[in-house]
């Protein structure tokens, strides 16, 4: 046990915390890149560390997600074990298909913006590649994640709420 919880709530915890973080990243970067794109010279440096953060919370997400997800959490073990009744009940399916999905094209968008804004031959395309693959992303993550509000609820900040 770390800290009194099971290494399944550690990491649920540990997950839902980088997901606000990747959020908070995603949707910085859709703003660097309006800035860039309305004329503002200051946006390079914050773009470049945000950037960083969003590809070491991605993938620390990633291999958080696939812990949870083959091994530590309940509810997929469930989905697992019986995929078909799995596909007609949709928390089961939202957790076994829907929400990894949509993570893994999450991760891809992040790292191929990286690149794209890493070899883009001028400012203007780095700020449309920023603003479409990050954007991308953000809209996946505000869709498929678990949020207070959404019918796959968990709360928004995830300490002590492990379950």
């Amino acid at each position: 046990m770390l800290c009194g919880m099971t290494r399944y709530e550690f990491a649920l915890e540990a997950h839902s915390t980088l997901r606000l973080a990747l959020t908070a990243c995603c949707a910085w970067l859709v703003l660097v890149a309006l800035r860039g794109m309305l004329g503002s010279k200051d946006t390079k440096l914050s773009g470049n560390l945000t950037i960083r953060l969003a590809i070491f919370a991605a993938d620390a997400q990633l291999i958080l997600g696939l812990l949870l997800y083959f091994l530590w959490s309940p509810t997929t073990q469930q989905a697992r074990a019986d995929f078909g009744a799995a596909m007609k009940d949709p928390t089961l399916r939202f957790w076994a298909v829907e929400h990894g999905t949509a993570m893994v094209l999450v991760i891809a968008c992040v790292h191929i913006g990286k690149v794209l804004v890493k070899r883009a031959g001028n400012e203007s395309t780095r700020y449309r590649s920023m603003l479409i693959f990050f954007g991308i992303a953000l809209a996946l993550i505000l869709l498929a994640s678990p949020w207070p509000f959404s019918s796959i609820a968990r709360p928004i900040w995830p300490f002590g709420h492990a379950g």
